[in-house]
């Protein structure tokens, strides 16, 4: 992996001790994790500070200080500065009553990741891959939370009735928490997705070598000792990839399951968002007057890229989702054009399947 690659991920990692999230600390030399005294106080005051949030939610304005301002959207906006507190807020709950669970199942992964790796190889072209998501989702994600946390200082002013420019910077601090805890997913679910394809081209390698086997085979032009010995060794690569796609699978599901609510206002603001997208596009075009309020710079300029940026970034947050059931979908269709070749080759090779 490129320094540089590694260093977007410590990046995220220290922004999310800063920022409490992660109530654990990792070793990148050792891949050693371990909850201290100084990480859980820290993590304690931090989430202590996130919970004074409440009153606040007690404040929202559900209607806009300008009489002629767009109502609808608004209430939107309102609706999903909300959505990102409560889910900022279930998030620190779980990362206290599921913290062992989480590093149990980090534990888990990397035994599996050790396991697949000591015997097979991951080739260029996944590791490419690897890096290549890993740096998309970090510059567009950190695009995005800059001008999530520059443009919500007069949102979240109007929202929630605030002068105070510290509570603000605050609120506008928690509304990035959620972003960090989704890229916290994506590279969840990026590195078992990652192995799950290690094991599809090991699959892939497995039935090219069984087809040449059958056509050796039919054509009497390999010895009965050497198809038995070919066919039991690629039995025990098989054996060895069941186990290790079975795990990684469990761990997938307790990755998505983990993260279901937090995921579920991501899903439900998105949803919202569009809303106000569209909404904003056709009031803007047809009343003038709100272009010249929001200024001729917020909305021809800051406005796109702003857009723009969330939807590139959500564009590699949900390919990073859809892999999973992608790379589990691809191992079941590469067995089935693995089964016509194996009764006619070796018993053993033929029992051996991945679960």
């Amino acid at each position: 992996m490129k320094r540089s690659t590694h260093l977007m991920i410590g990046i995220v990692y220290y922004m999310s001790q800063l920022l409490g999230v992660l109530a654990f600390s990792y070793n990148y030399d050792t891949g050693k994790l371990q909850t201290t005294i100084g990480i859980t106080i820290y993590s304690c005051m931090v989430s202590v500070l996130m919970f004074c949030s409440l009153p606040i939610l007690f404040r929202v304005q559900w209607k806009p200080r300008n009489v002629n301002g767009p109502e609808l959207h608004y209430k939107i906006n309102a609706l999903m500065c909300l959505l990102h507190i409560v889910a900022v807020l279930i998030t620190v709950l779980l990362n206290w009553s599921k913290r062992k669970e989480y590093i149990r199942t980090i534990r888990d992964f990397q035994h599996a990741r050790n396991r697949l790796l000591q015997k097979f190889v991951m080739s260029d072209k996944v590791q490419q891959y690897f890096e290549k998501s890993i740096r998309s989702k970090f510059y567009w994600g950190l695009m995005y939370n800059i001008i999530t946390f520059v443009a919500s200082y007069d949102i979240l002013r109007g929202i929630f009735d605030i002068e105070s420019p510290i509570i603000i910077m605050g609120l506008g601090a928690i509304a990035t928490v959620l972003n960090i805890i989704m890229t916290h997913y994506f590279f969840a679910l990026l590195n078992v997705n990652v192995l799950l394809a290690v094991i599809n081209e090991e699959l892939k390698r497995i039935l090219n070598t069984s087809s040449q086997l059958f056509k050796l085979q039919r054509l009497k032009q390999i010895k009965p000792g050497i198809l038995i010995t070919t066919c039991c060794q690629l039995a025990d690569e098989l054996q060895d990839l069941a186990i290790n796609q079975y795990n990684l699978q469990n761990i997938g599901d307790r990755v998505n399951r983990m993260y279901d609510l937090q995921g579920s206002c991501v899903v439900l603001t998105l949803y919202m968002n569009n809303i106000s997208v569209i909404y904003m596009t056709y009031m803007m075009l047809l009343h003038e007057e709100l272009s010249q309020d929001y200024g001729t710079i917020t909305v021809m300029i800051i406005m796109p890229i702003a857009v723009f940026f969330y939807y590139m970034d959500l564009r590699i947050f949900t390919e990073s989702m859809l892999n999973f059931g992608d790379c589990v979908k691809n191992t079941k269709d590469l067995l089935k054009n693995l089964q016509h070749c194996l009764p006619t080759l070796d018993e053993r090779f033929e029992k051996s399947h991945i679960r």
